[in-house]
Order: C-alpha cells, then structure tokens, then sequence
C-alpha cells in the first residue's frame, strides 16, 4: 500500500476526535483528549493523519519540545483495518525524515503490543527507561535521533 502523511486541517478535527476515541479506548483510556484543538492552535504542534492508498488510516500528533528542539510523538495510531501492512512502520520513516533529529517516544508498560512496534522502528541501539512517577501509570521511554542516521 501507499503510505502517505497529510497535515490534518482544522475542520477535519472531527475526523481526528472519532479516531482518537478508538485508539484510547484500545489503551484502556476512557477520557476525553483535552490536548487535539491546540494542535491547531499552537505552531510547535503537528496533527498529521496516516494515508493509505489515498484513504485515512491512521494519525499521528507530534510536538516538538523546546529542548534544542526535541520531537515527542504525542500519539499514534493506525487503525485496525490497516495494521499488518507496514503503514506504521512507513508513516513514522516518513514522520522520522520530516522531523529530523532528537525524539522523545514513550509507551505504557502494559502496551505489549505498542512496545513491540516502537522497539521496532526506532534505531535499535535506542536505550529503553522504564518510568515510574507517584500516582501516574508507569512507561516506557525511548530517547534517540534521527539526524544521526
């Protein structure tokens, strides 16, 4: 399949709502994403949506950080229907080569799955730190750059 990423204009943020209700409820998450109308709001935020053959599959938020600067994949997501194919995988190669330089990815421990496909398409000399603040869930933290490569 073609794998694309398309900026995610203002007025698809309905688009983007639905799709981010699946993903958190995949995570086990059943609250609302205060964070999605400030992508649209604020410059150093970046809504992308996942193209498949042309056809939304998936988003991916990305922030950048102002430390020199650091780029967090806030959220990422493919839908079910399209997972199996190397969207994912080509979607973040391309988000990698557009945002080029140090990245910030992290997961929950309990997403096998979601730790599974980061382990596996960031450089794999990537150190892993598993995180564990009071009163938060605990994750993990993979810190590495993409100029580099």
């Amino acid at each position: 399949m073609n794998t694309e990423l398309k900026i995610a204009p203002k007025n698809s943020q309905e688009i983007l709502t639905t799709m981010l209700v699946e993903y958190l409820h995949e995570l086990g998450v059943n609250t609302a994403y205060p964070y999605l109308p400030l992508y649209w709001e604020e410059t150093e935020r970046h809504p992308y949506f996942i193209l498949a053959n042309g056809k939304v599959a998936g988003f991916a938020l990305v922030r950048t950080l102002s430390d020199a600067p650091l780029f967090e994949m806030a959220e990422f997501f493919v839908a079910k229907p399209y997972r199996g194919n190397s969207i994912g995988r080509e979607a973040v190669r391309i988000l990698f080569k557009l945002h080029a330089g140090a990245w910030r990815v992290s997961t929950m421990v309990d997403n096998i799955n979601g730790l599974k496909f980061w382990r596996a398409v960031v450089p794999a000399d990537t150190p892993v730190s598993r995180i564990e603040e009071p009163g938060e869930d605990s994750y993990v933290l993979l810190l590495f750059n993409t100029a580099k490569r």
